[in-house]
């Protein structure tokens, strides 16, 4: 990323992955992605892609855990347990012992 933006490495790498979706075909309903774009712009776009291309290989759920972005891409009846602290595993305790320093993430 340069200047808040994708740079052009970035662009061109992505758009290969979008360009061999499209057929190498131009295609108007989706489009090949640009430097002008902001950077969360270009991130969002990087994980809608990935979600087409990994959709079967269970990587979906941690970009949408390191993104922090279930409410946005989960149907709302999903969401109805859910709570902030869904995106954090416990610290195993055996690490707690081992750093007293060490406070156990929040809700367990």
């Amino acid at each position: 990323m340069s200047k808040g933006g994708p740079d052009r490495e970035a662009v061109d790498a992505i758009n290969q992955v979008i360009d061999r979706a499209n057929g190498h075909q131009p295609n108007p309903n989706y489009p090949l992605l640009t430097t002008n774009m902001t950077r969360e712009q270009f991130d969002k776009a990087v994980i809608n892609e990935r979600s087409y291309e990994l959709c079967f290989e269970y990587d979906r759920w941690c970009d949408m855990l390191r993104k922090r972005i279930i409410p946005e891409v989960t149907r709302y009846y999903y969401l109805v347990n859910f709570t902030e602290a869904d995106y954090l595993f416990p610290i195993p305790e055996v690490e707690m012992r081992l750093n007293p320093n060490m406070t156990q993430n929040p809700g367990y």
